[in-house]
């Protein structure tokens, strides 16, 4: 399937999401900081997923993911921009925004679209949390 570089400070929604992504059947990188990232790109990735809230921009990961492997797909993942914040990440190259916590099934639905053009699952409209365990933890 795909591979995958994650960049993630918290280790718990990290753990989580490499978990989740490996059992679906992709290749997971994780990344320590932004130049991690950067060098791991040279060897190519299918997805990047970013948290949005590290101690650097969020555009700083768009411009980096930009220039190291154009046209990688990226994924920013985040507990706080506000609409028009998301709205200009999008416009700067991010391919989505996911709210955290966020529900599994809308999830793996975007990984699949970001990767392969099409869902395997069905989404929901809001990427909410479902109830009970079902979401990943927020930090």
């Amino acid at each position: 399937m795909a591979t995958v570089l994650l960049l993630e400070e918290d280790d718990t929604v990290a753990d989580f999401v490499r978990n989740t992504l490996i059992s679906e059947g992709h290749s997971v990188r994780t990344c320590v900081n932004l130049g991690d990232l950067v060098d791991r790109l040279a060897d190519g990735a299918d997805l990047v997923i970013s948290d949005a809230g590290l101690e650097f921009p969020p555009q700083q990961v768009l411009a980096d993911v930009s220039a190291a492997c154009p046209g990688t797909p990226t994924l920013l993942t985040t507990t706080f921009l506000e609409p028009l914040e998301e709205r200009f990440l999008l416009e700067m190259g991010a391919n989505a925004v996911l709210h955290k916590p966020f529900d599994l099934p809308s999830f793996l639905a975007l990984v699949d679209i970001l990767t392969t053009g099409k869902a395997r699952r069905p989404t929901t409209a809001r990427h909410r949390p479902l109830s009970g365990t079902g979401g990943v933890p927020s930090h």
